[in-house]
């Protein structure tokens, strides 16, 4: 795993103890806050941050051929609107 490291003072350095994905993760959570509404509530955000991250669960499941066939979620659907 690849950490972030930055150059501060002439007399050193400091090293982020973040990997370089939570540091992209945490940009990307911070551009969603600031495209939400100045008066939004910590249960927009937290809906807005559940919404990414089962989309982003989806498409690496997808990428890893965690799929159903159409007849499959078709049946699947059938099952579940029968209860």
């Amino acid at each position: 795993m690849e950490f972030e490291v930055f150059l501060s003072q002439p007399n050193g350095v400091r090293v982020c103890l973040l990997p370089r994905n939570m540091i992209a993760i945490r940009q990307e959570v911070q551009e969603m806050i600031q495209k939400l509404p100045d008066n939004c509530t910590y249960e927009d955000i937290q809906y807005h941050l559940g919404v990414v991250e089962k989309i982003k669960n989806g498409i690496n499941r997808a990428e890893n051929g965690e799929v159903s066939s159409h007849q499959d979620a078709k049946q699947i659907m059938t099952k579940w609107l029968s209860k």
